[in-house]
């Protein structure tokens, strides 16, 4: 299922879970053998894709969130956070594939030393966050600061954020903010508020925007009509 991810939009975190989903793909061939060519796996075995599979687990539901409609906006401010999961579970792929015992099982050369180039590959991966995601996230930063200190952010600015997201238009905006107000209502019920002025923070700069989207569009509408 996480090879199925390649097809979806990721709108940041794109380099970090592309090249987790290119390891995993490779890694499908070891796994094909495994199940068509070795009837029984000895229990040291058995422990290591016991670990495999509680980290792909992990992996999936990460990039469930990166790739969740409605969500881009957040998932690009917890982008620190979200670097450090990938690097988490990158790492803890490396470490059961380097512990897998390839030489009490009778596979193809080749096909082992696939696993063993995913496990250095793992070990060595420079899992940070890309350079267009911390330009935009800074980006988010300015216009919250300046929405808290009431100042109008320059639309242009807050458009580079969104058009790097793909949300384009009213209803984008409108889902984004969906997404947002479940969240805080979730922090509220909680008893957490820590999240909240952000929250409220990208809550008013997507209603601004989608103010401005559909002014825009009146605009538009009462010129066509008036040539």
């Amino acid at each position: 299922r996480i090879c199925s991810f390649r097809s979806r939009y990721i709108p940041s975190q794109r380099k970090n879970a592309r090249e987790v989903i290119r390891q995993i793909g490779i890694l499908l061939m070891f796994f094909e053998e495994i199940r068509e060519h070795v009837p029984s796996l000895s229990s040291s075995f058995v422990l290591c894709f016991s670990e495999l599979h509680l980290t792909f687990q992990k992996i999936e539901f990460l990039l469930e969130d990166c790739t969740r409609e409605g969500a881009r906006l957040w998932i690009l401010t917890k982008s620190h956070f979200i670097t450090t999961q990938f690097r988490v579970l990158v790492r803890a792929m490396a470490t059961a594939l380097d512990v897998l015992p390839l030489k009490s099982i009778d596979l193809s050369r080749e096909v082992k030393e696939l696993v063993e180039l995913v496990a250095k590959q793992s070990q060595k991966a420079k899992v940070e966050i890309g350079i267009e995601d911390e330009e935009e996230l800074k980006r988010v930063i300015v216009i919250s600061n300046q929405f808290e200190n009431r100042f109008e952010p320059e639309r242009c600015v807050i458009k580079k954020v969104l058009d790097f997201l793909d949300i384009r238009s009213w209803n984008d905006c409108q889902k984004e903010i969906k997404f947002l107000e479940e969240e805080i209502r979730l922090e509220l019920n909680d008893g957490n508020a820590r999240e909240l002025p952000l929250l409220s923070s990208l809550v008013g700069l997507l209603c601004y925007s989608r103010g401005v989207d559909r002014k825009s569009t009146r605009l538009n509408s009462s010129h066509k009509r008036s040539s």
